[in-house]
């Protein structure tokens, strides 16, 4: 799978660049084939990718110089989840427009009032609805690229990564 294909879930990565620079010295002489798999949503119509679970290491795989092995990831048809509804049954309680919104990348103020308000009503849809903000926020240009994504808001990170790797 080509990193170039592939779209982001959420809008800025959680790690630091040291985490990322591991990671991706890892990436040029391992694959990541002994965890859960990253997951890989593709949209039904458009067919889009969007990276659902992994972005780090997608990005690690990146800087590494190298491409998505087969074995790395899986690819979830869209159907399995509705990314615009909550499903109690699944628990996903963070529904947005793939095509236009993306979620935070820190969802940790979303999920600690969300256990809140389960703990004070059985009904926390208009809760959710009402804090959409805390967990999502509009689909930008470099969203749709992880190479625009990384250019945009990281445009030295492999010219970094290079220097860690030479003790620089």
């Amino acid at each position: 799978m080509q990193l170039s294909n592939l779209y982001l879930f959420q809008n800025d990565i959680r790690y630091s660049h040291e985490q990322l620079f591991t990671l991706a010295k890892f990436a040029e002489t391992n694959s990541f084939t002994n965890i859960k798999p990253i997951s890989i949503l593709r949209t039904s119509g458009d067919l889009k990718h969007y990276i659902r679970d992994g972005l780090h290491r997608c990005i690690a795989i990146y800087l590494a110089g190298r491409e998505l092995l087969t074995q790395e990831y899986v690819i979830e048809p869209r159907n399995k989840i509705d990314l615009n509804s909550i499903s109690y049954k699944n628990g996903y309680f963070t529904p947005f427009n793939i095509r236009t919104e993306v979620r935070l990348a820190d969802l940790t103020e979303f999920r600690e009032g969300l256990k809140l308000e389960i703990v004070k009503s059985k009904d926390i849809k208009y809760w959710i609805w009402d804090n959409q903000h805390i967990y999502k926020t509009i689909r930008e240009w470099y969203h749709d690229n992880i190479i625009d994504f990384l250019d945009e808001k990281y445009p030295n990170l492999r010219v970094r990564y290079e220097q860690y790797k030479n003790g620089v």
